[in-house]
């Protein structure tokens, strides 16, 4: 998913998931969420969600897929209002192995 605005801290979180270095990708996607949620560019706040649900799917640990579901069930939310349906479609794919 590629998406222009968002916080460089998902960057980070995704350079992080692809080293597989779940606490520091965990940290940085956290603060993307914060970070998102006070900025004035609303496409990021679904886009940080979309990026930690993702980690969390990758990481599967107890307790992962859960809050997975729930943040994804956040972006498709967010995405819907801001009438962005090929990224709420992507989300609703990513969604169908967790439902």
């Amino acid at each position: 998913m590629r998406l222009y605005g968002y916080p460089a801290t998902s960057a980070a979180g995704i350079a992080a998931i692809c080293a597989g270095n779940w606490t520091r990708a965990e940290e940085h996607l956290q603060a993307a969420i914060r970070q998102a949620d006070t900025a004035p560019y609303r496409v990021a706040q679904p886009a940080a969600r979309y990026w930690y649900a993702d980690m969390l799917l990758t990481r599967d640990a107890p307790g992962d897929s859960a809050r997975a579901r729930d943040l994804l069930g956040e972006a498709l939310a967010m995405f819907g209002s801001l009438g962005m349906p090929v990224y709420s479609r992507r989300v609703a794919e990513r969604q169908q192995p967790i439902s």
